[in-house]
């Protein structure tokens, strides 16, 4: 898990054209995943843009993007990023990116999902 932040990561710029950015960094067995969420219009109820610095190239481009989808839960919101599947170096991740509350983002192996296992 991890909190979304205001601040640029350390040798990133920022994105032209995002709405409201929030920049994350997640640990993973393959090192630290960045990347960005925004929203796709200044009248959007959520995050539902995401972007992943896959190849760790401290720039975030158009083939790093995933659309999200909102589900709101009670007081709970939910924006739920792939199923994506990608290789990091040597290894592969495989999973979804949920941004819970527009405050935190959580990465979910592939094969989970809402806390049930497939």
């Amino acid at each position: 898990m991890s909190n979304l932040s205001e601040r640029l990561p350390k040798g990133y710029s920022p994105l032209p054209g995002t709405v409201k950015p929030q920049f994350f960094e997640l640990s993973h067995e393959v090192g630290t995943i960045v990347g960005l969420i925004a929203l796709s219009s200044p009248k959007a109820k959520a995050y539902d843009r995401i972007w992943v610095d896959w190849n760790n190239n401290k720039k975030f481009t158009g083939d790093e993007k995933l659309m999200g989808t909102v589900s709101v839960r009670g007081k709970e919101k939910f924006v739920v990023f792939g199923p994506f599947e990608r290789s990091v170096g040597d290894a592969k991740i495989a999973g979804y990116l949920i941004v819970h509350d527009d405050d935190h983002i959580h990465l979910v192996p592939k094969g989970y999902y809402e806390g049930e296992r497939s």
